[in-house]
């Protein structure tokens, strides 16, 4: 059948006319009743709409249940999931372990990933080293501060090591701190002592230092700082015991409410006591503890004052302090016979680098030198001796002060021997430093310029007055000689008294003399004095004219003796001052030549004689150079030659010593010389 011809024209009528099938659409179909458990869907609704609600549901309900069975991997870590194969199949990788240590093992549900402990402790033990920061031991300061924890990491600080001063006062134990490239040296002194024993004790955990008893003690030490405490004085020590622990000091005579009473100036005659020791029989002549020095210490400049002398056998006093004793007696009589015996004996006194012994009111130290004349000489010796780099001082300006010097040796013929050393600086600035007679001598050794200085307020004063025995400067020995003004007459005077007691010696070897004055070196009459110096130079200041005489040429030496003066006077330098030949005699007679530098003058002074034939029969040693001088008679005088005057004569020549050019006219008695210089 043709169904063409028989459309339906209601979709919803079954009816038709050409006996043709009839199809009924959704839309037909209304109020759908159904409820559905598992869609949204609403009821009533017609098929169609029914069914677009069920599509929409169905669409929503896939993309979930798509959603569910897709596999990601999360992070970005090693991926687990794998992905979908070409038959839609999910595939994971499987986990596969290395090595002992990781375990794999799995049961119906679980996969189970574990550490074989057994495997890791016998790992770390063959392969992993642990370092350890501690300190060794149980006391002790530690090196290693307190761990700083930041996050994982732990920080085990170390403390720096600094060297920083010490307080207090006295010498550090500490050396210094060496950085070196490998390691840091804290070094440290050795302790050393020359008057302490110092030891270690068996397990080397201790420094032992010990004071010597007192039979052995080297020294008797003085240091007025130590004070003894309440409970020393109480115990008996009201002075110390002279070792370095508890020197001697100022005696506490009281304590009171924990303050000690001082009695003042007694700490080097509480040394001086012990060294003569009276409880145990010592007497100054014979002290208990001779040969032990006395050593005053440095006490911060405060100085030491003393009323006490020095008059002790056998003294031998070191100043490491200044020192002022108050005496009015000799500061060291050795001429005494209670303090120093009269044959063979010796004191010392040392003082250090700008330190000084002060003895203002003292007259000074004596010695007149032993009585022991017998054969052969210098059997025995009464010697004061003077050590060190410090100055002896006095400014003592009273009563006779003109007659009073720091060294006095005048009364015993001890065959010339030494009787002062002096090796200190000397000082005096109102009297003077040195008086010898007959055969007494004193030794100057090492003093700086001006080392043997005489003041400046006395004009009058004598530095060194010689009346016999001997004076000597050795090399780098200096004199100075009111060294702050001019005007005095005399530095050093010499007055002998005659022969048969002893020889009046000088002696400058190398030394050096300046100062102030009209002359330097002045004999006071016409006995002998034996002046000898080599090599010495002088400072300014000296005189270039005799006093009330503008000639120049004098001020060096004056003679008040009537025979010129002969010294042994060679190659030494002397500045701004000259030579009266009248007084002086540098040929010592014509023995001897001699050249020298004085002044702004080249001195030679050479021995004369009248002819070659005379000097070689004298005995003048062949290529020496001589004076030849002829005596020429006025008549004789030939013209146009310079000759100098003999003898006035008359009709007179003119002044003795003074140079004309003869005419050949001349007449009369007078004579001349002429002076040529001539080689043997």
């Amino acid at each position: 059948m043709n169904c063409k011809k028989c459309q339906q024209t209601n979709p919803c009528t079954t009816n038709n006319d050409c006996a043709c099938e009839v199809y009924l659409t959704s839309d037909c179909v209304n109020n759908v009743k159904t409820e559905f458990e598992c869609l949204d869907i609403a009821t009533g609704l017609s098929l169609t709409e029914t069914l677009k609600a069920m599509d929409e549901q169905f669409c929503v309900k896939f993309d979930t249940i798509t959603n569910y069975f897709t596999l990601i991997n999360l992070g970005t870590g090693e991926e687990v999931y794998k992905g979908v194969n070409n038959l839609g199949q999910k595939e994971f990788k499987t986990l596969v372990k290395t090595g002992n240590l990781i375990t794999i093992t799995s049961d119906a549900n679980t996969v189970i990933i574990g550490l074989d402990e057994t495997a890791l402790n016998t790992y770390v033990e063959a392969n992993q080293k642990l370092t350890v920061v501690s300190n060794a031991g149980s006391s002790g300061e530690t090196l290693v501060n307190t761990a700083i924890v930041t996050g994982d990491t732990t920080n085990y600080p170390i403390k720096r090591i600094i060297h920083s001063a010490q307080n207090g006062s006295g010498e550090s134990v500490v050396r210094d701190l060496q950085v070196n490239p490998n390691d840091l040296t804290l070094r440290t002194k050795k302790i050393n002592s020359s008057t302490l024993t110092i030891t270690s004790n068996e397990d080397n955990t201790e420094v032992l230092i010990n004071t010597p008893t007192s039979a052995t003690i080297p020294a008797l030490y003085v240091n007025n700082l130590y004070v003894p405490t309440e409970a020393e004085f109480l115990a008996g020590n009201t002075k110390g015991n002279g070792s370095l622990a508890k020197p001697f000091t100022d005696t506490v005579t009281a304590y009171v409410a924990g303050v000690p009473t001082i009695a003042p100036n007694t700490a080097i005659q509480n040394a001086l006591d012990a060294y003569v020791d009276v409880a145990n029989g010592g007497t100054r002549l014979t002290p208990q503890k001779i040969g032990q020095k006395i050593i005053v210490q440095n006490n911060n400049g405060l100085g030491y004052n003393t009323p006490e002398n020095f008059s002790y056998n056998g003294l031998y006093l070191k100043l490491e302090e200044n020192v002022n004793t108050t005496t009015t007696d000799w500061v060291i009589d050795m001429d005494n016979p209670l303090y120093f015996p009269v044959n063979n004996s010796r004191f010392i006194i040392e003082i250090a680098e700008n330190k000084s012994l002060d003895f203002s009111q003292s007259i000074g130290f004596r010695n007149s030198g032993n009585t022991d004349n017998t054969a052969p000489p210098f059997q025995t010796q009464r010697v004061g001796g003077f050590l060190g780099e410090g100055t002896l001082y006095t400014s003592y300006n009273g009563v006779d002060v003109l007659n009073r010097y720091i060294f006095n040796g005048e009364g015993n013929n001890n065959d010339s021997s030494l009787h002062f050393e002096v090796r200190c600086k000397v000082r005096a600035d109102y009297q003077g430093v040195y008086k010898t007679k007959n055969r007494m001598r004193i030794d100057f050794h090492n003093q700086i310029q001006s080392g043997v200085y005489l003041g400046t307020v006395n004009i009058a004063l004598k530095a060194f007055h010689m009346e016999g025995g001997q004076i000597r400067f050795y090399e780098k020995g200096a004199i100075g000689i009111s060294a702050e003004t001019s005007g005095r007459t005399y530095g050093l005077t010499f007055e002998p008294i005659g022969a048969g007691i002893g020889n009046t010696r000088f002696q400058l070897n190398s030394a050096t003399v300046a100062g102030n004055c009209n002359y330097a070196f002045a004999k006071l009459n016409n006995e002998a004095v034996e002046f000898i110096a080599y090599n010495s130079p002088s400072g300014d200041g000296f005189s270039t004219t005799l006093p009330g005489n503008p000639t120049p040429m004098a001020g060096l030496f004056q003679n008040l003796g009537v025979t010129p003066w002969s010294v042994n006077f060679k190659n030494n330098v002397f500045s701004y001052t000259g030579v009266d030949f009248t007084k002086v005699d540098f040929t010592q007679g014509n023995g001897v030549s001699s050249v020298n530098s004085i002044g702004n003058f080249l001195i030679e002074s050479l021995v004369s004689y009248p002819s070659k034939a005379v000097a070689k029969a004298s005995g003048l040693p062949v290529n020496s150079k001589f004076l030849k001088r002829v005596t020429v008679n006025a008549v004789d005088l030939i013209a146009g030659v310079e000759y100098k005057v003999a003898t006035s004569g008359s009709p007179s020549l003119g002044t003795v010593g003074s140079y004309f050019t003869a005419t050949g006219s001349e007449t009369g008695t007078g004579t001349a010389y002429l002076e040529t210089i001539e080689i043997l």
